[in-house]
């Protein structure tokens, strides 16, 4: 499945499982290979097994389900109530995969990934899979960690499989002891539950049923025959191949379908053959075969039969292979393949464009025979025998070409019927036109009507917002004049000296983007504003070059802006954002790759103003998830604010330079409350939690009142303004008055009702389904033999006689 191993390793799995079938590899070694696999998946494909699974959890229950056909999902949180299994064997068996390492493959994948959304993280294509000396698994009912326990015993024989003793100084790793207890012949539910499998692909019931769920309450039908079959496989050698030759050899498969009264009703005793749907891709590529059409997925080399394919997320545009059952390949269970006949089956097969493509095809071998057989009913006899491999009945062959002799019937019939329809439809048209004239005049009487009182409206509407702007425009100058002078006097005096010693420099990005469809502007003075459809997920990505430079800490500092929808710093109205992580990395090229690249470590973070419930420490503790409620400045927007981040360790660039991305992510609620501006500054200070001082300001500041000239008063006061939460109000509310004047709602509605009524009166749908029947019933009178072949091809592929095995 690509989605897991991306379709070049899901090829390379397929390939390699393929492989170890064409040479007979023993079934226990071909197990043993895939459980202690190591190295990267690219080299050794069955370490694809760990790629997929990734967590204990995950690799016990598959393990157990997969190779023993038992079940441990239940057991995970309490003892089966029903099995002898309980939570201990869960986590001590799930001990044997604690200690897997999993690491970027960083020769034939350094810049390459699969997979990442807003909920799951990208992978590497390929990994290394490894066995570390640490991890362990802890039992969630006891809270102590579980110790690696086989859950029953059974003869292990680590020396044959890994030629190492079990000692102190050779001991083999947790993996390799698991797979030596699972492949071991005296296994009590391994070659059973193989040999159980393969007895239930090749009869369609098994012995044991479902097939993968050998427990004490699901006992075997036939507990001698199990036994039997069971101890020829491990006399064998676990040669698949033996065992299935053993079974087909046997009277049992050999069997018909028919019954009789006397075993019509039996479906566990074997008395007769069992009639089984073809699987998905079975039956595709038999419509293909008998039809001589070219299999072309989209994606997939034409000609590729669909028992090829190596990725399951390869289908045809109407998603035959999935409609009638083949396997998602997510999970173990034997049900996640169907082979029943369902609705959406049904349909694929009678309607679905798959077999009509195959079937149609002017270049098929059906179409050949027509062809070169000028002989009808020879024809038919050649068709039956391509399609079901029997020579059709007198009475068939009759049947059908009295069918074919009603082709033309069929196409006057249509014809007749369009001529009538098209008649009809003459007047019935015109009728809805002058009823549709009729509403276009009431529609227009009703705009006419309410025109006076809407412009009345309209004007008082008008009015009422000028004297708005007007009114909060003098508040704000009048603020401006009046209290804003004494405001940026008194702020700076109360500028401490600790503040000068921390300085904070504007990042300037040379490259910004955001994820989704959101639009992002770089301004001059650092900033960047946002636009565009936020969607359920924003995630900020900077690029910024630095060169002789040292870096302690980082800060993010959240403006607002007349532009934004509510003013800002956030998008929303209230202003307000929430960002639920900060990261960061440094590289010396533009373009890195994976081993290129320096992860900055934050060791903490300070923010002006964080909402109650929330924790700015967690803005850097790698969590993305929805629901990490990191930096929220909710009851406090339309303001300015701050968060600062300590570096764990100082970032140094020398004189070549480099490239510090940042990347901010607002995943909270969906994504429901983003940043829409911002800027980034840097400092080098041993305190970069402190507020400090932007450098330009303090360059200012720290100069005497008279010595500073009038451009400086004017960046200190503007810089002082643009932080003051009582201006920032007073310039939202100008900001809201000057806003468009909503629609009126009835007006709307009566401007959408007349468009509704002008659209033309479309011709009915009936009547243009009945000119396409006869367009395309004229192309098949054109050469009414090929349409009779396709329709006798087509109904035999849609009869049980093909549909199912004998």
């Amino acid at each position: 499945n690509s989605k897991f191993l991306g379709p070049e390793g899901a090829n390379l799995f397929k390939t390699w499982i393929r492989d170890q079938v064409d040479k007979n590899v023993p079934y226990n070694e071909f197990v043993y290979k895939i459980l202690t696999a190591t190295g990267s998946n690219k080299e050794n494909p069955a370490a694809s097994y760990y790629k997929i699974l990734r967590t204990p959890e995950d690799l016990v229950e598959n393990t157990t389900h997969l190779f023993l056909a038992t079940r441990f999902n239940c057991n995970k949180c309490h003892d089966h109530p029903f099995e002898k299994w309980n939570v201990d064997n869960y986590y001590q068996t799930a001990a044997f995969f604690s200690q897997i390492g999993l690491e970027r493959d960083e020769e034939n994948a350094a810049d390459k990934d699969i997979g990442g959304s807003a909920v799951e993280n990208k992978q590497p294509l390929y990994e290394i899979i490894s066995d570390v000396d640490e991890g362990e698994v802890t039992n969630i009912v006891t809270g102590v960690s579980a110790d690696p326990t086989y859950p029953y015993s059974a003869s292990v024989n680590l020396v044959k499989w890994t030629g190492k003793a079990e000692k102190p100084e050779d001991e083999p790793s947790r993996r390799e002891r698991l797979a030596a207890w699972i492949v071991a012949a005296d296994n009590q539910f391994f070659a059973k539950s193989y040999a159980n499998r393969i007895w239930g692909y090749l009869t369609g019931t098994g012995i044991i049923e479902p097939i993968d769920d050998i427990r004490a309450g699901n006992p075997p039908t036939n507990p001698v025959l199990l036994k039997y079959l069971t101890d020829t496989f491990v006399d064998s050698g676990f040669d698949v191949r033996a065992l299935m030759r053993e079974i087909c050899n046997s009277r049992t498969y050999q069997l018909s379908i028919e019954t009789n009264p006397f075993n019509e009703d039996d479906g566990i005793n074997y008395s007769h053959g069992k009639a089984r749907r073809l699987p998905a891709e079975v039956l595709y590529d038999a419509v293909h075969v008998v039809t001589g059409s070219v299999p072309n997925f989209p994606g997939a080399k034409p000609g590729i039969r669909a028992s090829q394919l190596a990725d399951v997320a390869l289908d045809t545009k109407s998603g035959f292979l999935a409609n009638l059952g083949r396997p998602t390949r997510e999970s173990a269970c034997e049900c996640d393949r169907t082979n029943d006949v369902q609705l959406s089956s049904v349909m694929s097969l009678l309607s679905g464009p798959a077999i009509a493509e195959a079937v149609g095809d002017r270049n098929n071998a059906i179409a050949r025979l027509v062809q070169n057989e000028s002989d009808d009913a020879k024809l038919i006899e050649k068709i039956y025998l391509r399609v079901l491999n029997r020579n059709p009945q007198a009475t068939e062959v009759a049947l059908v070409q009295n069918n074919w002799q009603q082709i033309e019937q069929d196409h006057q019939s249509l014809l007749k019927q369009l001529a009538e329809m098209e008649s009809d439809w003459v007047y019935r048209k015109s009728v809805l036109e002058t009823r549709r004239y009729e509403e276009i005049t009431r529609a227009q009487d009703e705009i006419d009507a309410y025109m006076p009182e809407y412009q009345e409206q309209l004007a008082a509407a008008r009015k009422a917002r000028k004297q708005r702007i007007k009114e909060t425009e003098e508040a704000l100058a009048s603020y401006e004049k009046g209290h804003l002078p004494d405001h940026i006097k008194s702020a700076v005096q109360s500028v401490t000296v600790d503040r000068f010693w921390t300085q904070w420099n504007t990042l300037h990005p040379a490259k910004a983007e955001a994820a989704r469809q959101v639009e992002v502007k770089l301004n001059e003075d650092g900033s960047i504003i946002a636009s565009g459809d936020f969607g359920n997920s924003v995630e900020y990505t900077l690029t910024i070059p630095l060169k002789n430079q040292t870096l302690t800490g980082l800060m993010l500092e959240a403006l607002t802006d007349d532009a934004l929808p509510g003013f800002g710093p956030g998008i929303r109205e209230s202003g307000g954002f929430v960002i639920s992580e900060i990261q960061g990395s440094f590289s010396k090229v533009e373009n890195p790759k994976p081993k290129q690249i320096q992860k900055l470590a934050f060791s903490d973070a300070e923010a002006d103003y964080t909402a109650e419930g929330y924790d700015v420490k967690a803005i850097f503790n790698g969590k993305t998830e929805r629901n990490d409620k990191a930096w929220s400045t909710a009851g406090q927007g339309h303001r300015p604010h701050w968060v600062r981040l300590k570096l764990e360790e100082a970032l140094k660039v020398d004189e070549a330079g480099g490239y510090l991305e940042l990347t901010v992510i607002c995943r909270y609620s969906d994504g429901d409350w983003p940043i829409g501006k911002f800027r980034m500054l840097a400092t080098d200070s041993s305190d970069p939690l402190n507020l400090g001082l932007p450098t330009a300001v303090a360059g200012i500041l720290g100069k005497a009142p008279v010595d500073r000239s009038w451009e400086e008063q004017a960046a200190i006061g503007e810089w002082i303004k643009y932080q003051d939460p009582e201006y920032l109000e007073k310039r939202y509310e100008s900001v809201v008055a000057k806003r468009p004047l909503p629609p009126d709602e009835k007006m709307e509605a009566l401007k959408a009702a007349l468009a509704k009524v002008e659209q033309p009166v479309p011709d009915d749908p009936v009547l243009v389904q009945l000119r396409k029947d006869v367009q395309y019933s004229s192309q098949q009178a054109a050469n009414s033999r090929l349409t009779a072949a396709q329709d006798l091809a087509w109904a035999l592929i849609n009869n049980s006689a093909f549909i199912f095995n004998h």
